[in-house]
This record gives structure tokens, C-alpha cells and sequence, in this order.
């Protein structure tokens, strides 16, 4: 036996009344067959409006990413003159250091006793 025939079978009852068919509405009554259409129209209004969403998204990141860029390229030269700026910072520390130290070989000439004077020679004997 198949899986088939297995199955109970109907058969209709002689002398039974046959089931009535479900009434159709009439066309444009009920709204049975504007339902699809409606629901297609929502779907297509909600996959434009996704779609509008979408392209403006995407010409928004597309603007992050050029101010993204720009800003990038000013920290680089940002710090490109900040380093050049603490290397004439080094260099003028240096020079100041060495103006110091050239100051204070100075201050201690000028503190320092004068030279003793040369010996005084002797009346020459004639």
C-alpha cells in the first residue's frame, strides 16, 4: 500500500445537501481585493523612503570623510609646526645658556681683584 491509500477517503453522503460557496463580494465592496494592493503600495512607499534614507546617509559619511580628511591633513601640519617650534625653542635655550655662562665669566673678571702691579725695578745705581 502507498502512503496514499493509506489516507481515509471522503465520498459525499448520497442525499446530503452540497455545501454552499462562500459569496463573493462585489467588486469594490468589502476592500478583499484592495488589501494586496494596499499592502504592495505601503511596501513600495517603505522601500523609497529606505532608499532616500540610504542615499542620504550615504552622501553624509561621504562629507564626514572629506572633513575627516581635511582635518587630519591641518593636525598634520599642526604638528609639523609644532616640532619646528620646539626645535628653535631648543635652540634658543641653548643660546641663552651659553649668553649665561659668558655673563658670568664676565662677573667674575669684574669681581676678581685687578692684576698685582709689576715689580717696580730699582733705582739704577750709576
Amino acid at each position: 500500500m502507498s502512503p496514499a491509500e493509506d489516507r481515509p477517503r471522503l465520498v459525499a453522503v448520497p442525499g446530503s445537501p452540497e455545501p454552499a460557496a462562500p459569496e463573493a463580494p462585489a467588486p469594490g465592496v468589502g476592500g478583499a481585493g484592495r488589501a494586496p494592493w494596499v499592502l504592495s503600495a505601503l511596501l513600495a512607499l517603505a522601500l523609497l523612503i529606505s532608499f532616500v534614507a540610504l542615499v542620504r546617509q550615504v552622501q553624509q559619511t561621504r562629507g564626514l570623510e572629506a572633513r575627516v580628511e581635511d582635518l587630519s591633513a591641518a593636525l598634520g601640519g599642526a604638528e609639523a609646526e609644532i616640532e619646528a617650534r620646539r626645535l628653535h625653542l631648543d635652540a634658543v635655550r641653548g643660546e641663552v645658556t651659553r649668553v649665561g655662562e659668558a655673563l658670568g665669566a664676565l662677573a667674575e673678571l669684574v669681581t676678581r681683584d685687578p692684576a698685582p702691579a709689576p715689580p717696580t725695578r730699582p733705582p739704577a745705581v750709576d
